[in-house]
């Protein structure tokens, strides 16, 4: 039969190492994580396991941790989970696909999920829509994702906030073309708007399929 005392230590198999610091009962002991001194309830099966979870952990990209409180990674949250840990992805991960956002960060508030959780659950519209985080619409050129920065706008609003002035021509009869945004461009030619930022932006493919070009395109 195991004992537990005050003062023992043990592994877990992901946190580090844990002390225990009060025992009441052997489904009731409260233990503190020396990487990060976050203190806890658990059970003596979980620390025989090695299975107490450290919510002050930085699991996230590096930077983000759940911390302690009401919001958890379960599927009723998975949506602003999701939306969090991609804002890090897109800050801390340095993938090639994020390259736009080089230089960006997100404040330290915000690292802690429950922060951001309680952010999300005050400002996310309450619409049948589906929306996008977006930090720069409020404050032109920002880098930084934070509560007094970032709003929550659909696809259709984010693409015409940041559209600039664009220019198709049509690769069969020649004509040019001038446009106010990607939305008035995609209304006037049928093109899906994805596609002419893809030619405005990136050159992907650079004609569409109807023979359409961003005759101002530069590498």
């Amino acid at each position: 039969m195991q004992n537990f005392n005050i003062g023992d230590k043990y592994e877990t198999s992901f946190y580090g190492e844990i002390e225990i610091i009060n025992y009441i009962n052997k489904r009731k002991i409260f233990v503190r994580f020396s990487r990060t001194g976050y203190e806890r309830e658990t059970t003596g099966e979980q620390i025989i396991s090695g299975s107490v979870k450290d919510r002050l952990a930085k699991t996230v990209c590096g930077v983000g941790y759940i911390g302690d409180g009401r919001y958890t990674t379960s599927y009723r949250l998975r949506k602003p989970y999701h939306v969090w840990r991609c804002m890090l992805a897109r800050c801390y991960m340095n993938l090639p696909k994020h390259k736009a956002y080089h230089g960006c960060t997100v404040v330290e508030d915000w690292h802690n999920f429950q922060n951001f959780a309680a952010w999300f659950d005050d400002n996310y519209p309450e619409e049948d829509l589906r929306y996008e985080l977006d930090k720069d619409i409020l404050k032109k050129g920002n880098k930084v994702y934070g509560p007094e920065t970032c709003i929550f706008v659909t696809k259709k609003e984010n693409l015409s906030a940041k559209s600039k002035n664009i220019t198709l021509m049509n690769g069969v009869t020649g004509e040019v073309f001038h446009f106010e945004s990607v939305i008035s461009a995609a209304k006037a030619t049928g093109i899906s708007t994805a596609s002419i930022s893809r030619l405005v932006n990136e050159r992907r493919g650079r004609f569409t399929s109807d023979g359409w070009f961003s005759p101002d395109w530069q590498h």
